[in-house]
């Protein structure tokens, strides 16, 4: 109970000792609370509680820059009073991807286990105290933080994906990503991310870049050993330090990398095995025990790599190192990330001071769609049957897109976007002649989007006949001939479109082949004993053929003795009629025997022996003409040749 003086207005004490309310008025107030215990004894104890007006804070900047989406966005905000404040969001909603952090303390070595706590590391004695916090992963093989706390974690080791986190709250920022390595060492070097990653269990190890928002992987180039389980950069030399070792491949050295080949130089052996490397605030160089150290923390000598021990984290392995903010009350903090959505956000920041004093200022962030644009602005044109094959690309905004199209042609769709997520292919074979309206609608990682309208022309082919010239025919000879298109889909329809075909000919559709294959053109033989009209042309697109009076037709075997002959023997083993007078004249050339085989089945002709065969010099055949037997007769070749 209150025994003497008076408590300030608005304050009272309840039966349970609590002093609650809202002072109202200014002063200072001294008062004595007296106590009796169930057994009656007494005690008493004199207070005294100064009421002072609260001084004006006011929350600066007075606004907030707009920003685009996909884009990083930083900025400070103070107070104006006195520091150290503690800032936080009281009302509404940050922009999607920001996280709003006090920055008190200066920097802070950060460590992580596998298990994803992360942890401060005192610089004297090693020892880890646990934040609290935990990446969204859960398990961590790596942690990197920029200089605002918006920190990258790794997934364990053989997981091939990360992500974005605020290392003050443990908040996802964007979203998983697929960076397609097991990355074990991540160190900033300005924005840029640098890593070293390993596609399987014994490395070699691979520098590359990452982009932590995307998770898009860029390799410079192998650094030649590893795997290399930590990185840290040291500003003031331009020198990228390694340090590989680690499990079961036992103590390992300190390294430096070339950031533009990824080749490792070895520094000297550490002694330990390692899981993790950073420079700390102090300018020091130091490195994490893995599972097998059992989690020590070490400073490393840059010039020699000799490792000293601190002492245990108190953890059972240090897989990353990072150095971040400190997130106690300070002076400012920062707002900052990466903006993940278009809109308009409202929100109100409060700082308060040591005494509870407080400031609010609402902003209001614009979040635009970056300009996206999708090439080419016009597509080729197609042409029915025939595979199409089309790059689209879009600049601008945050990848992976996700692509979908209407309007394409029968046959055709818009295929799944490349590995970047940048670009897909129009892909298919259009099946319908036509002029058509089409778009491509490409949606960002940020929800942003963009359209492109086309207009794609279908037309036919080009469709030529073959062969370009057609055969001689005779009157009363069989002729057949195959014309062949060389583009179009079946049914092919063959139609005479000038001149006219010699009597006893003519031309049907199931004469004309199938792109690239023969069936055959229907015909009929010149009316045997007639001599036909004279010579005549006709053209079939701009075939012609020409027609003749019938030679003297002959298929007996002409076969001269070896005796009786002189000069080279040549013999035209044919499935087809004799021609004496090309023989003749072969004959006259050579000053030889040219005979002739009949072995045409049709002709009662046969197959010619070995022994026939190795009668002559020289033996002629014809392509594409029906022999007796045609395997016998390639059998009986290849021995004649042999």
């Amino acid at each position: 109970m209150l025994q003497n003086g008076n408590l300030p207005q608005g304050l009272t004490l309840a039966t349970d000792g609590a002093i609650d309310g809202t002072p109202t008025t200014v002063g200072a107030f001294g008062f004595t609370v007296s106590v009796t215990d169930a057994n009656g004894c007494h005690g008493t104890h004199n207070y005294g509680i100064t009421v002072f007006t609260c001084p004006l804070i006011t929350v600066l900047p007075a606004s907030m820059p707009d920003g685009l989406a996909g884009a990083s966005y930083q900025q400070t905000l103070t107070a104006d009073g006195a520091p150290p404040f503690v800032f936080s969001v009281s009302a509404g909603s940050l922009p999607p991807g920001l996280a709003l952090a006090s920055a008190g303390g200066g920097q802070v070595l950060y460590g992580c286990d596998r298990s994803g706590s992360i942890f401060t590391v005192d610089l004297v004695t090693g020892a880890g105290t646990p934040t609290g916090v935990h990446p969204p992963l859960g398990a961590c093989t790596e942690i990197e933080s920029d200089p605002a706390g918006i920190a990258f974690a790794q997934s364990s080791d053989g997981g091939f994906y990360g992500a974005r986190f605020d290392l003050a709250s443990g908040a996802l920022i964007g979203c998983f990503v697929s960076d397609s390595g097991s990355f074990q060492g991540l160190e900033y070097v300005g924005a840029t991310l640098y890593g070293t990653y390993v596609t399987g269990p014994d490395g070699p190890s691979t520098l590359a870049t990452l982009d932590p928002v995307t998770g898009a992987a860029t390799p410079i180039g192998p650094t030649g050993t590893g795997p290399v389980s930590g990185l840290a950069y040291d500003a003031a030399s331009g020198t990228m330090y390694g340090i590989n070792g680690g499990g079961r491949f036992g103590p390992g050295y300190l390294l430096t990398l070339d950031l533009t080949t990824g080749a490792a130089t070895v520094v000297g052996p550490t002694g330990m095995t390692a899981g993790s490397l950073e420079f700390g605030p102090d300018g020091n160089l130091y490195a994490g025990g893995d599972a097998i150290n059992g989690g020590r923390i070490y400073r490393i000598d840059r010039h020699t790599g000799f490792a000293t021990q601190l002492g245990p984290s108190g953890f059972s392995s240090v897989t990353g190192l990072t150095l971040g903010p400190g997130f106690g009350p300070g002076p400012e903090a920062t707002l900052s990330g990466v903006l993940r959505a278009a809109g308009s956000y409202t929100f109100t920041v409060t700082a308060t001071d040591a005494n509870g004093c407080r400031g609010d200022r609402e902003y209001h962030i614009n979040v635009a769609c970056q300009v996206i644009s999708i090439s080419p602005a016009t597509l080729p044109p197609g042409l029915v049957g025939v595979p199409y094959d089309q790059v689209v690309t879009t600049s601008g905004g945050t990848g992976p897109f996700t692509f979908s199209s209407a309007g394409f042609p029968p046959g055709m769709t818009v295929g799944a976007p490349d590995s970047g997520g940048t670009s897909a292919r129009i892909l298919g074979t259009p099946s319908a002649v036509g002029s058509y309206a089409c778009a491509i609608h490409a949606v960002d990682a940020d929800s942003c989007s963009a359209d492109r309208e086309y207009t794609l022309a279908v037309t036919c082919p080009p469709v030529a006949l073959g062969p370009a010239l057609l055969p001689d025919g005779a009157i009363g000879v069989s002729y057949r001939q195959v014309l062949t298109p060389t583009a179009g889909a079946l049914p092919v329809t063959a139609t005479l479109t000038a001149g006219s075909l010699p009597p006893g000919l003519s031309l049907s559709n199931d004469a004309v082949a199938a792109p690239g294959r023969g069936q055959g053109l229907a015909t009929r033989t010149f009316p045997s004993g007639t001599r036909g009209p004279a010579p005549r042309r006709f053209t079939a697109g701009q075939r012609s053929i020409v027609s003749a009076a019938a030679p003297a037709l002959s298929a007996a075997n002409v076969l001269t003795p070896a005796a009786t002959s002189s000069g080279p023997r040549i013999l035209f083993a044919l499935a087809d009629y004799d021609d004496p007078d090309y023989r003749a004249a072969i004959a006259a050339l050579t000053g030889g025997v040219v005979d002739y085989f009949n072995c045409a089945p049709d002709l009662g002709g046969s197959t010619p022996s070995l022994a026939l065969l190795d009668s002559y010099d020289c033996v002629f055949t014809k392509p594409d003409f029906y022999y007796a037997d045609r395997v016998l007769l390639g059998d009986e070749l290849a021995d004649y040749v042999d």
